[in-house]
């Protein structure tokens, strides 16, 4: 099984583009290969869809993770 991971905002500098994961099943497998700093309060979407870290996942799935904007 392979799906696509894509960090948008702050997590470009960590996962530029896109990057193409095998034998993950779960949005939290895929995100602990990636070895990102700080994951709690990211948005995850799945194909489009709103996920979690349990979230199944499956071939050719598209990951989008969208880190939390701050300022002021």
């Amino acid at each position: 099984m392979t799906v696509t991971v894509r960090a948008l905002g702050s997590l470009r500098s960590r996962v530029p583009g896109s990057v193409t994961l095998e034998n993950v099943h779960t949005v939290g497998e895929a995100i602990e290969q990636l070895d990102l700093p700080h994951t709690e309060g990211l948005a995850i979407l799945v194909n489009g869809r709103l996920a979690t870290w349990d979230t199944s996942l499956q071939d050719a799935d598209v990951v989008q993770l969208v880190p939390q904007i701050s300022g002021g």
